[in-house]
């Protein structure tokens, strides 16, 4: 009897601790299954909008997405001061608005058939009670250049609650570390 109690304490304990303790992604996700990914070889990541008082998300943001689209060795990746100058030069302005026209001369520039444009869309240090957490808000969209059509976009949000972190007065992940596992769970749609 004394085994059957401690094998059933046992696979609560996990059952908590699986439920629980992981900090949860909620995405929806788009993929154009009429375009061939392995026919874009290099793409741009242009500079993300922000739409959060953090003024320098975006910009970590994009060095995060930067960084997991090169590991993962999926596209080349255009250098992001080479972008920005192109950006620049086509007088776009902060708010990141374009047209087809836009995107195809950007995609001529740059040597490349898609662009990635994102956005930070939420970022906030949530309460509850004592235990403070980040979450965080992004939208990813990878468009075809030439046809100005979206290849995939995805939108996702990541809290950095942890039920066992609360319960026991444990220090919440960063927003960074968040940020780094929100990317990495949306790109994982391009391997599937």
């Amino acid at each position: 009897m004394k085994k059957v109690k401690t094998i059933f304490l046992m696979l609560t304990i996990f059952v908590l601790s699986s439920c629980c303790g992981i900090t949860q992604t909620k995405k929806i996700s788009y993929f154009n299954w009429g375009t061939n990914l392995k026919q874009i070889r290099k793409i741009a990541i242009l500079p993300f909008q922000n739409y959060t008082n953090d003024k320098e998300i975006a910009a970590t943001v994009r060095e995060v997405v930067l960084a997991e689209v090169l590991s993962q060795g999926i596209f080349d990746v255009v250098d992001p001061a080479l972008t920005d100058q192109v950006v620049f030069e086509e007088g776009i302005g902060k708010n990141l608005k374009f047209d087809a026209a836009t995107l195809k001369r950007i995609g001529k520039k740059l040597g490349v058939q898609a662009v990635l444009v994102g956005s930070v869309t939420y970022l906030k240090m949530e309460r509850d009670g004592s235990y403070v957490y980040p979450v965080v808000g992004l939208s990813l969209r990878l468009i075809d250049v030439n046809t100005g059509k979206i290849i995939w976009e995805c939108k996702a949000m990541k809290s950095g609650y942890s039920f066992w972190g609360k319960l026991f007065g444990l220090e919440p992940k960063s927003t960074l570390e968040i940020v780094f596992e929100l990317v990495q769970d949306m790109l994982k749609d391009w391997k599937e």
